[in-house]
């Protein structure tokens, strides 16, 4: 045996007579022990086990007597061993690495069973990297039964040698090699792809990201983009890059509709992934719309051209769709006039069938080909007003003679006559818009224009023969009456 070594042995004690054989054992050495020291038997066969520690004993043959003492006699059992130097070197096999291929940055299990004939004092284990470089430490401390082993991901790509050393108490030693490889076979891992915002307005930028992580090392990470109209834009991103794992681009777009976009990404060792996602480009900018005629303050009557200006950040003004409504009470109701007009900027109204009014108001609303909408409306209430003033030519009437200015006497003809000079005069009223003006002809040339009450002319102009006298009335709608009248002036 070797120094240091357990072993044990065993022998039996029986009665081989009748009645009852009763025993006790010694022993006189340190490295012996019995079980049981002692017994009895009436025939049955009792073992006695002897265990052997050999830790301290010099080399060479060493014994040991068991004294067995018992009512029908004593006898002695010998226990002898020799004691030997070591020269065996522990025992190495089912040296393994699971897998022996196995993808950058992944585990591998490095493995081996180790045994002594007389103990293992230490195990350990040198690496040596595809870099050149190496790594050797113990792993005594991983040991399940026989079996030593090292757990631990790699991520350089290329062979790894591999050697398990082992050393017994007795300073002999033994080893083993082998390799496994590190491969790359996993493509670069995209997440958290996104647009933001996911819609914006022309030239608003829009920022696109992706996280991309590789477990060997991401070579590069490109974007593609796909316009609306067709046409595509494909470029590295590999510059922009935040926290070593975060690419972007931040950009504007001007084309409205939908930009379809990929993320592709390349690892070191060629293995490629990809993801894609899109954002909207939209229009979110209603036209501006300035309603400009009837804006408030004016009379209209008749066919009113209603006049309007309306453009768009983004499409063109023939592209705008009108729509024109009015409202006669200050905009508690509104009425359409027409609807998805082009944008010309003028339409003629016809407000012969309206009735009169003080509270108008015009409503001009315009969309965009997005759908956006910009509306205006008159800035104060116009009038609308259809009917015409009232006229009464006061002086002279049919009938009646003047002389200087004064009635004399009623005459049976239908015309007037007049001596001298008169001043014509004539009562004018419009009660939705006012009177503008009143003006005064004579055989059909403009003598006068009166804008303010008493509405007179005076006609002293030499003559001596009949005329056709003409007054007309305007109201601020552009509504018009008048009054003739055959005078005969004699006025020298």
């Amino acid at each position: 045996m070797l120094e240091g070594q357990t072993d044990s042995t065993t022998f039996e004690i029986w009665n081989s007579g009748t009645g009852t054989l009763s025993y006790s054992l010694s022993e006189s050495c340190s490295w012996v022990s019995i079980s049981p020291s002692g017994g009895s038997s009436t025939g049955e066969h009792d073992t006695i086990t002897v265990s052997i520690d050999t830790t301290g004993l010099s080399l060479g043959y060493h014994s040991c007597d068991i004294s067995i003492t018992s009512n029908g006699g004593s006898g002695t059992f010998t226990v002898e061993v020799n004691i030997v130097e070591d020269f065996s070197p522990p025992s190495i096999s089912n040296v393994v690495a699971t897998p022996p291929v196995q993808d950058a940055g992944k585990t591998v299990r490095i493995s081996a069973t180790v045994t002594d004939n007389a103990g293992v004092a230490d195990v350990f284990l040198n690496i040596s990297y595809p870099d050149g470089t190496y790594e050797n430490f113990s792993i005594t401390a991983n040991v399940t039964g026989h079996t030593y082993y090292c757990e631990k991901p790699y991520t350089q790509l290329g062979t790894y040698p591999f050697t398990i050393y082992a050393v017994d108490d007795a300073g002999n030693s033994n080893e083993s090699s082998s390799s496994f490889s590190i491969e790359d076979n996993t493509p670069p891992e995209i997440s958290d792809v996104e647009a933001n915002p996911p819609q914006a307005s022309p030239g608003n930028a829009i920022n696109i990201s992706a996280t991309v992580t590789d477990n060997a090392g991401v070579a590069d990470v490109f974007l593609n983009i796909s316009y609306p109209d067709g046409t595509y834009h494909n470029f590295s991103l590999k510059q922009n890059v935040t926290s070593n794992t975060t690419y972007y681009c931040s950009n504007s777009y001007n084309k409205l509709g939908v930009y379809n976009f990929t993320i592709y990404a390349v690892d070191d060792s060629g293995n490629g992934n990809k993801s894609s996602s899109s954002f909207l480009i939209k229009d979110n900018t209603p036209p501006k719309v300035r309603v400009i005629y009837p804006n408030g303050g004016e009379s209209v009557s008749g066919t009113v051209t209603i006049r309007w200006n309306a453009t768009d950040n983004y499409d063109e003004e023939n592209e705008l769709k009108v729509t024109i409504k009015y409202s006669a009470d200050a905009g508690t109701s509104w009425h359409t006039i027409a609807s998805s007009e082009d944008n010309t900027g003028e339409y003629d109204w016809n407000t012969s069938a309206l009735e009169d009014g003080k509270q108008y108001l015009i409503k001009i609303s315009v969309k965009d080909l997005s759908n956006n909408q910009g509306v205006d409306i008159s800035n104060a209430t116009f009038i609308v007003d259809n009917t015409k003033p009232s006229l009464v030519l006061e002086k002279p009437r049919h009938n009646h003679l003047y002389l200087f200015d004064r009635e004399v006497m009623p005459i049976l003809r239908s015309r007037a006559i007049v001596i001298g000079k008169i001043t014509v005069t004539a009562n004018a009223t419009d009660a939705p818009s006012g009177v503008d003006r009143v003006e005064f002809f004579v055989d059909g040339t403009s003598k006068s224009v009166d804008s303010s009450k008493p509405y007179e002319w005076e006609w002293d102009e030499m003559t001596f023969t009949s005329h056709v006298l003409k007054v007309v009335a305007y109201d601020n709608a552009g509504n018009s009456v008048y009054e003739e009248l055959d005078v005969k002036v004699y006025n020298i």
